[in-house]
């Protein structure tokens, strides 16, 4: 697949405008790779790889898979080799019609597989002219999500605003290295040594409730067994919160509501996704 795709001696005129060429232009007899738009001369190297260790290479590009392998979408194309017999079927993620059994003579993927990058972004003119029933979306969302946390843990609104801040604190910590944690990206309780925490004070300062209410909130708390004290007269939760929340159903009850919400705003031209290159793609986001 290297010299495939990358061969240094291919055609240019066929690389990059392979639908406007003429295959029956005179070329290189010594360079021509079968009968398709890729020359190379190491031939006999790119049909093992491709008979031999055919995953292995379409486990680099996103638009390719092997039947039964997870799907991905992206715009790319280039054609192979009629001569080039392949054991395991490759199929055109966007149309099952159009399979390529046996051979590698035609692959598509969707355009620029390593150079794109979709995002979702607001289109300002059309979200001023939609935003009363975009704000009554966010409205109703955010309303939703708050009874259900209040409804399912017992705790009346304020009490549920310290009480979230202190969960939000406790994981914090841990998403900053979840990727050097394994097991701990589900919904399995953090273990005490990766939990952050927060003081009353904090939770004054950020919701601009006074301390000693802030104080009652979180006594409260850890009287019905949610928080617990930690370091330095900092607090946080004990741990298998989580848990209890998806067993309830409740986080994908929320994330369904989002993406509904997401989906209306789509649907009224307020959001529209946008493809960019990686280049253009700030480090970190």
């Amino acid at each position: 697949m290297g010299c495939l795709i990358a061969a240094a001696n291919r055609d240019p005129a066929q690389w990059e405008r392979p639908a406007r060429f003429n295959p029956a232009r005179p070329v290189k007899p010594n360079l021509t790779f079968g009968a398709g738009v890729h020359f190379c001369v190491g031939a006999p190297r790119a049909r093992l790889e491709l008979q031999i260790a055919l995953p292995i290479p379409l486990a680099r590009l996103p638009g390719l898979r092997l039947v039964g392998q997870p799907e991905y979408a992206d715009v790319y194309q280039f054609h192979g080799q009629r001569s080039l017999v392949v054991g395991r079927r490759i199929v055109l993620l966007d149309a099952v019609s159009a399979t390529c059994q046996g051979t590698a003579s035609v692959v598509q993927t969707f355009a620029a597989v390593w150079s794109m990058r979709e995002r979702m972004k607001i289109d300002d003119e059309a979200f001023k002219s939609t935003e009363r029933q975009t704000a009554f979306d966010l409205g109703n969302a955010l309303l939703a999500s708050h009874l259900r946390l209040q409804q399912h843990f017992g705790l009346r609104a304020e009490v549920m605003q310290v009480f979230l801040l202190i969960i939000l604190a406790t994981v914090q910590k841990l998403l900053r290295r979840l990727s050097s944690v394994p097991g701990l990206s589900g919904t399995a309780p953090v273990p005490a040594e990766f939990r952050g925490g927060i003081s009353r004070r904090q939770i004054a300062t950020i919701l601009g409730i006074p301390l000693e209410t802030v104080r009652r909130h979180v006594d409260l708390l850890a009287t019905r067994g949610l928080v617990e004290e930690r370091h330095r007269g900092c607090v946080s939760t004990r741990g298998g919160t989580l848990q209890s929340l998806s067993d309830a159903g409740i986080p994908r009850a929320m994330t369904s509501q989002f993406v509904s919400m997401v989906n209306s705003m789509t649907q009224t031209g307020a959001v529209r996704v946008q493809s960019r290159r990686k280049s253009d793609v700030k480090p970190g986001r």
